[in-house]
C-alpha cells in the first residue's frame, strides 16, 4: 500500500506529509495497527485510551531527579536535567544574554521546530512548578491546550509541553506534603 499524499493526525487533526510517523504539531503517533488512519474522523476511543496507557507508562519509567526537573523530547529518551529549583526559561542561547538561566534547545532542532529565543518561562511554586509562554513567535501549549502569554498555568509532573512544533515532557518530583 503506497503512503497517501497526506495524513490527519487523529489527536490535533492538523495535515501532516503523507511519510510522517508522527505529527509534526503535537507529536501523536499517526500510525495504528500497521495502517495510516488518513480521515480526521472521530477519534478511536480505543486508540485514545491506548495511548493514554503507553503515554503512562512511558512517564512512569523515566527517570526523575530528587530535585528540579528533567525534561524528556518526545523523540528522544534522553533527558535535560534542570537541577535549578527557582526559575528557569527554555528556548534557544544567543548573544548578549541577559541574566535568564536559559535551557538551550538548539541542539534539539529548537530553531528547526520553532522554539523562540526566550519561548518559555517555569518556576518552581509551593505547589510543585508553574509555567508561562513569554510571548514567544510560535506559541507553548499544555497538554494540547494553547498558553495565553504572560500567564502562568500549573505545572504537573508528567505534563506534555509544546514549543513550537518541540514536544517534551516535564516531569519532577512532588513534595512529600504532595504525596
Amino acid at each position: 500500500m503506497a503512503p497517501t499524499a497526506e495524513k490527519f493526525c487523529p489527536a490535533c487533526k492538523n495535515r501532516n506529509g503523507g511519510e510522517a510517523t508522527f505529527c509534526i504539531y503535537c507529536g501523536a503517533a499517526l500510525e495504528y495497527g500497521g495502517g495510516y488512519r488518513t480521515t480526521p474522523g472521530k477519534l478511536d476511543t480505543d486508540l485514545t485510551f491506548l495511548s493514554q496507557v503507553i503515554e503512562k507508562s512511558l512517564i512512569d519509567s523515566f527517570q526523575v531527579p530528587e530535585r528540579g526537573v528533567a525534561l524528556y523530547l518526545s523523540d528522544n529518551a534522553k533527558a535535560i536535567y534542570v537541577m535549578d529549583e527557582g526559575e528557569f526559561v527554555l528556548g534557544r542561547r544567543f548573544g548578549g544574554e541577559g541574566k535568564e538561566r536559559v535551557v538551550d534547545l538548539t541542539p534539539y532542532d529548537g530553531y528547526e521546530s520553532g522554539v523562540s529565543k526566550l519561548h518559555a518561562m517555569i518556576r518552581q511554586t509551593a505547589d510543585g512548578y508553574e509555567i508561562m509562554d513569554l510571548g514567544s513567535t510560535n506559541g507553548t501549549w499544555l497538554n494540547k491546550q494553547k498558553l495565553i502569554p504572560k500567564r502562568a498555568y500549573l505545572l504537573y509532573s508528567g505534563a506534555f509541553v509544546t514549543l513550537g512544533r518541540l514536544g517534551l515532557y516535564v516531569i519532577y518530583k512532588k513534595a512529600k506534603s504532595d504525596e
